[in-house]
Parts: structure tokens; C-alpha cells; sequence
């Protein structure tokens, strides 16, 4: 069993974030089970689609606007046993 790698964003335009994070997972999902997580607003969408198409768990989730995003968070991360959490952050909101 591989160990597990979260590749998260809160950035609603994640842009040049969200590229660096898919070549990162590009790079390494022979090692690591990947899970993309970021918010599901419009800039977003395209990144987890690739995201899914690369063959990664994908979780749209927005830690600013859903009052139960943060749990949901919580479980996700519990249920997947991660072992790094890398957070990426974008232009400062």
C-alpha cells in the first residue's frame, strides 16, 4: 500500500497553483496514493477534471462558504489516512 498525499488549495483561481499541483501528482502518483482537493468554483473545475482524468480521488470542497466543508475536510482526510498534507496557497484573498 502506498502512502497517501492530499494536494490541497483553498484558492478559488487556482491558475498557476493548480498547474504546479497536477505536474507535482504527474510526478508522483507511482509512490503516492494522490488525493486534488479545491474548491468548486468555476476557475477551479478544469483542474479537478484533469485532476480525475489523471486518475486521482478529486474532492471539491469550499473551506469559506460551507459551514460543514471543515468536517467533511476532517473525515476525508481520516478515511484516506493521510500521510502528507500539502498545502498550497494562491494569491492572498
Amino acid at each position: 500500500m502506498k502512502p497517501s498525499l492530499f494536494l490541497f488549495t483553498d484558492s478559488l483561481e487556482p491558475s498557476g497553483v493548480g498547474v504546479h499541483m497536477l505536474t507535482l501528482a504527474a510526478e508522483l502518483r507511482d509512490r503516492y496514493d494522490i488525493s486534488f482537493v479545491c474548491p468548486p468554483a468555476p476557475a477551479a473545475l478544469s483542474f479537478l477534471e484533469r485532476a480525475a482524468a489523471m486518475g486521482l480521488d478529486t474532492l471539491a470542497i469550499d473551506l469559506n462558504g460551507d459551514p460543514d466543508a471543515r468536517d467533511e475536510l476532517c473525515q476525508w482526510l481520516q478515511a484516506a489516512r493521510v500521510s502528507i498534507f500539502h498545502c498550497h496557497a494562491g494569491i492572498g484573498w
